[in-house]
């Protein structure tokens, strides 16, 4: 394995352990299922959690936002998704936001790697990427898009953007 393909890697490592040295866990994590249309992996499902760092509640206990509920949150997210063109797995930082119980705003900065099968979208098949992605939530309903540099493999599309919209519910 080249060096340049494990550099990715040892970053998304990194990442993972780096904020849970720095910070106790705020609240209790949160899980999310969802699913979404991609540029590369076509019909993809989708699940992950949020893990929170800094969280302030608005309100009193027993209220929305007490009781591992969080508005106004800080978290850490992971998320992982297989789809018909492929696989991938993202971390990165995420900000929530619950002012209204229903109406989930946030948005998220993700480093993605991604795995093609033989059928992927405007990809490479069976080819490695990694890249980072930048997203946006309302309501449940979630789209992204980013930038990706393949790894592995020869070919068309060295370098891809990468997108996704669909829906996420969160408990």
């Amino acid at each position: 394995m080249p060096v340049t393909c494990r550099a990715p890697i040892v970053a998304a490592l990194f990442l993972m352990a780096a904020p849970a040295v720095a910070r106790a866990q705020a609240a209790p994590p949160v899980f999310f299922v969802g699913g979404l249309d991609d540029a590369k992996t076509r019909a993809t499902a989708e699940v992950g959690v949020l893990v929170p760092y800094q969280v302030n509640d608005r309100g009193t206990k027993g209220e929305w936002g007490q009781n591992g509920k969080f508005v106004d949150c800080v978290c850490l997210e992971a998320l992982a998704g297989v789809g018909l063109g492929g696989a991938r797995f993202a971390i990165g930082p995420a900000v929530e936001d619950a002012t209204i119980p229903i109406l989930w705003v946030g948005a998220d900065a993700l480093l993605t790697i991604l795995r093609t099968f033989d059928s992927p979208r405007a990809a490479r098949p069976n080819t490695t990427y990694v890249g980072g992605e930048a997203g946006i939530m309302v309501m449940g309903i979630r789209a992204r898009v980013g930038y990706a540099h393949a790894v592995s493999g020869a070919g068309r599309y060295g370098n891809v953007v990468t997108g996704n919209i669909g829906v996420r519910l969160q408990w």
